[in-house]
């Protein structure tokens, strides 16, 4: 069984994000930082979502263009068994 996102850590959630970019399920844009966090910036069917990991709170998906609950269940579920 997969972990659920935010129990990943940062190595688990920079495997996900490079496999799912590897098999086209997302556009992986750029790496960014902000305090107490690392961002990375992406891309899934033309709507870009940022992947937040914060070490007190674990990862978490943030949509920047519109998205629906279930896409974005979606994408946490597609991060989540990646990681494994």
């Amino acid at each position: 069984m997969a972990a659920k996102l935010h129990e990943l850590d940062l190595a688990q959630l920079e495997t996900a994000i490079a496999a799912l970019h590897r098999r086209g399920r997302i556009e992986f844009l750029q790496r960014g930082m902000m305090p107490e966090a690392d961002v990375f910036l992406c891309r899934s069917g033309g709507r870009r979502f940022n992947v937040k990991f914060d070490l007190a709170y674990g990862a978490q998906v943030d949509a920047v263009d519109a998205f629906s609950r279930q896409e974005l269940a979606e994408l946490e579920q597609a991060l989540s068994e990646a990681a494994a």
